[in-house]
């Protein structure tokens, strides 16, 4: 009997899914939507799971009876051992025909597992942010990760909430500032097609998407390159200078020798504004 494996990344934006045999020939690859655990339902993130399944089953020309051997879930916001205990369960129990063992673990986690064997540090920002560390035991350690409530310093989402008060707190003379908040505005209303800037509690508190607030970033990010905008280079300047005080924080706890090496792998998608960020980034580094 022929033996198939999937894996899944599940972000807060986007899941990812890719199929496989046993020698570790890639069947199908299929995107879907996004799966935080925290800000999906299990239900809605079953459903993503299982449909991407189904999608790859098809890609790869097999019957949609298939049931895979391994299902591994490497997910955005599973953090707690216990929760992911209970989603592998409640998971098994609602589609048994799918695949003989479900696998959990964080999406920090797993990259760092995969990229280090020892000493090693992943940094990610994208729509969430996170720091994750392995050190020379194979002790795991972690720094941020808890979700845009009490984390994601430095993220996507951040920089797009930082950029939405300014608007308002500058406006209102709440903040004082001598850079122009126009363009922010500008671009606020322009990419959450709105009339008047009070519409984004909508999307804030209404109908909430961390996606879509997060998808500010890059509209922002492209703002600074058009005209290099003063208050979005001071916004990413600072997220840099957060994302370069995760990595400091997790090196304390490591407990690491002066000439011990050390990698940090960066993953998501703001670090595609990498020439934004270095200037915080560097300047907290290497003070």
């Amino acid at each position: 009997m022929s033996i198939y494996y999937a894996g899944v990344d599940g972000g807060a934006t986007k899941t990812t899914l890719i199929l496989m045999n046993e020698e570790g020939t890639i069947l199908a690859h299929c995107t879907g939507a996004g799966t935080n655990i925290y800000l999906c339902s299990s239900i809605a993130v079953f459903e993503v799971v299982v449909d991407l399944i189904y999608s790859a089953l098809r890609i790869a020309g097999l019957p949609k009876n298939t049931k895979l051997s391994i299902l591994a879930l490497a997910m955005s916001g599973a953090e707690d051992q216990e929760r992911n205990e209970k989603f592998v369960a409640d998971f098994s129990a609602s589609y048994p025909a799918i695949t003989e063992s479900v696998v959990v673990i964080s999406d920090s986690y797993s990259a760092l597992l995969t990229a280090f064997d020892e000493n090693g540090i992943v940094l990610i920002s994208g729509t969430g942010s996170s720091c994750r560390a392995i050190d020379f035991t194979g002790r795991l350690l972690g720094c941020g990760g808890w979700g845009h409530l009490i984390g994601d310093d430095g993220s996507a989402y951040w920089i797009s909430t930082k950029a939405i008060r300014k608007v308002f707190a500058i406006e209102e003379g709440l903040e004082l500032s001598s850079n122009n908040i126009s363009c922010i505005k500008a671009k606020l209303l322009h990419h959450f097609q709105l009339s008047r800037k009070e519409q984004i509690f909508e999307l804030l508190y209404d109908n909430f998407s961390k996606a879509k607030i997060a998808s500010f970033c890059e509209v922002l990010a492209e703002a600074s390159s058009e005209n290099g905008d003063e208050l979005i280079l001071e916004i990413f300047a600072e997220a840099g200078k957060i994302l370069g005080a995760h990595i400091l924080a997790i090196v304390s706890a490591m407990h690491l020798e002066n000439s011990q090496k050390l990698e940090v792998l960066i993953m998501g998608s703001v670090w595609k504004s990498f020439d934004l960020l270095k200037k915080g980034f560097f300047k907290l580094l290497f003070q």
